[in-house]
């Protein structure tokens, strides 16, 4: 079917899915492009900012049958509803899941002192610390029969999440937002939104308080 409305583009979208009892939004790139860049839009942003269901942000083709999903965390339970929809499009495809965890520096060191130090960030805590938090995580997640694995990655939120899920192949980055609000800075960092401008592939974004769709 399709449908045709006058108002607010994001509030016309949000309304009518509501009422038509949509599980799924799907919206495409800004039309604004240049070289190797496509932002989502002003449209798109309000929505991911807003939306109470999982937005597919279709910044590329999906593969017909998806081989990898990337599925960032923070361990919080704002995070879990991206994770275990995650979770059911892995095991819907039969493809590889990777939940990804990002470890942010607490500050940098320059010059002299990070040359005494042998490096230029510093950490609060280091991957091999963080196992007890992936035990939790995966008591709380169905990955029973399926291929799967967890990474953490050092850097800077935007530049490590998409770095990741270029290395690992992926076709399909899921990340997940607080609902009414801008995509989660505990989940991504303070420039979470760059992920959706930057990262050039499909992203699913999932609310907080969204159900998991019907596949």
């Amino acid at each position: 079917a399709t449908h045709a409305w006058l108002g607010m583009p994001e509030v016309e979208i949000l309304e009518r899915a509501a009422e038509l009892g949509d599980d799924l939004l799907l919206v495409g790139p800004s039309t604004r492009r240049r070289a190797g860049w496509f932002g989502v839009g002003r449209t798109a942003s309000r929505l991911v900012q807003s939306a109470h269901m999982p937005i597919l942000v279709a910044k590329g083709d999906l593969a017909e049958k998806p081989a990898c999903i990337v599925a960032a965390t923070d361990f919080s339970d704002a995070s879990r509803p991206a994770l275990v929809e995650a979770v059911e499009l892995a095991r819907l495809w039969d493809a590889e899941l990777v939940l990804l965890h990002v470890l942010e520096p607490l500050f940098h060191l320059h010059g002299l002192t990070a040359k005494i130090a042998g490096e230029s960030e510093v950490y609060a805590v280091e991957p091999a610390d963080l196992e007890p938090e992936w035990e939790s995580l995966a008591s709380h997640l169905d990955l029973e029969g399926l291929r799967h694995r967890h990474e953490v990655v050092k850097g800077e939120p935007v530049e490590a999440i998409i770095s990741a899920a270029e290395n690992a192949g992926a076709d399909l980055l899921v990340v997940g937002t607080h609902g009414r609000s801008a995509v989660t800075r505990a989940l991504l960092g303070s420039s979470a939104e760059a992920v959706l401008e930057e990262y050039t592939g499909p992203v699913l974004v999932v609310p907080a308080d969204a159900e998991v769709f019907a596949h």
